[in-house]
């Protein structure tokens, strides 16, 4: 391997290591719990050893396709709800909790988890196509 090569994975990996400490940082803030965080992942069967690991910082979230594309969701989530209220980061992390209407009464959080990939998917249109009435 080059040194150039090197240069180039070392810096990949602290991106995606900053990328891991953000979005855990998210879902933190937005109070989802540390099992449901592993959810939303798509981390299920991931054992509770790894997830400590993982959310201590001493190992980096999985780089697979299905990871991935939902932390592009929750970053993209995270986002528009900065974008809804851009003077209160309190506002936009309580939202995560506030029951929609569009949604049932459920919480983001709660379509996040029951829906998967695809609620995910339909709270970003939602948040999107409105203001931060939901």
């Amino acid at each position: 391997m080059t040194a150039m090569a090197k240069i180039v994975d070392l810096e990949r990996a602290r991106e995606h290591r900053e990328l891991c400490q953000l979005v855990l940082g998210i879902l933190r803030d937005w109070e989802v719990r540390d099992a449901d965080q592993a959810r939303l992942l798509g981390l299920e069967g991931m054992t509770a050893r790894r997830w400590r690991r993982i959310r201590s910082g001493q190992e980096m979230l999985p780089e697979d396709e299905k990871t991935l594309v939902r932390i592009h969701l929750i970053l993209s989530i995270y986002r528009q709800l900065r974008l809804h209220y851009p003077r209160s980061q309190a506002a936009a992390d309580a939202y995560a909790t506030a029951p929609l209407r569009s949604f049932g009464g459920r919480t983001p959080v709660e379509v996040m988890l029951e829906d998967g990939e695809a609620g995910m998917r339909a709270l970003l249109e939602h948040l999107q196509g409105s203001g931060p009435w939901g």
